[in-house]
């Protein structure tokens, strides 16, 4: 088995009448961006930070990383997180995705803010636009991270229309996240413990957000922080190699169809968590 490890930078999450929500434009803020940063670089292995651009963020994340001078720690690669969504009936909705102009526009500021050539990409919602693609492979993109499969656990990656697709981890066809329920968590920690010896990808992916407080964007969660440190302790116990996701190539992995829910992972997922 080897693991790679993909962030989703985003806008702070704030608490709505006790409901988690992402706040309007005008009032968005970044705070726990540069903690976040500078933290994983702490942790010397190697993760891609995809940067959200488009949708309810714009490009003022991109702004803010370069106004600011955000420093960006050697073990993280840099990609781009395409977001499509448009504020209507007071929420953020998803409708259809980007134009292709706008992509482009979006990855042009990127390159101008943070004086990078992203290789990577990631789509919001996980709905993934292969219409984009001939565009994207002409930029130097080379790899999209967003598929999540109706089918199996763990899928290999694929190249598809010049792009290498690497597909999250999930179950049932919904993409599993070890910071945001119990179940997930320790599914996942079955999976290294029971398969690591196969020739699988483990895709593991979170949100920037997941390790702060709703009710305060700069206070970690700290049971968030145990838990992802408890599962690179797991994958450091068995000798599961991390790596870029730009250096992930389309061999011959193998693909997990389907295990059972450990079963104290199964209470909770009844029980919601």
């Amino acid at each position: 088995m080897k693991a790679v490890i993909v962030c989703h930078l985003e806008n702070d999450l704030r608490n709505n009448f006790g409901e988690a929500k992402k706040i309007p434009l005008e009032k968005q803020t970044f705070e726990h961006v540069p903690k976040l940063l500078n933290w994983i670089g702490t942790l010397k292995i190697p993760i891609t930070v995809s940067v959200m651009a488009g949708g309810q963020v714009g490009n003022r994340l991109l702004l803010a990383l370069k106004e600011k001078n955000v420093k960006i720690p050697n073990n993280i690669n840099l990609g781009i997180h395409f977001h499509a969504e448009n504020f209507t009936n007071s929420k953020w909705q998803y409708e259809k995705p980007l134009e292709l102009p706008a992509y482009e526009n979006y990855y042009n500021q990127f390159v101008q803010s943070l004086s990078i050539k992203p290789k990577t990409v990631v789509f919001g919602k996980w709905k993934v636009d292969r219409q984009a693609y001939p565009l994207f492979a002409k930029l130097g993109i080379t790899h999209d991270a967003s598929n999540i499969l109706p089918r199996g656990i763990i899928n290999p990656p694929a190249n598809i229309n010049g792009l290498i697709t690497v597909p999250g981890l999930s179950y049932n066809g919904q993409p599993v996240n070890p910071l945001t329920r119990l179940s997930d968590f320790l599914l996942t920690k079955k999976i290294i413990s029971r398969y690591h010896n196969k020739n699988l990808l483990l895709h593991l992916a979170f949100h920037s957000y997941d390790f702060f407080s709703p009710q305060n964007p700069t206070h970690w969660r700290g049971i968030k922080k145990i838990i992802f440190t408890d599962i690179l302790s797991q994958l450091k116990k068995h000798n599961v190699e991390i790596v870029n996701l730009e250096n992930v190539n389309s061999g011959k992995n193998e693909t997990l169809e389907k295990m059972p829910v450990p079963l104290l992972g199964r209470l909770f997922q009844l029980i919601g968590h």
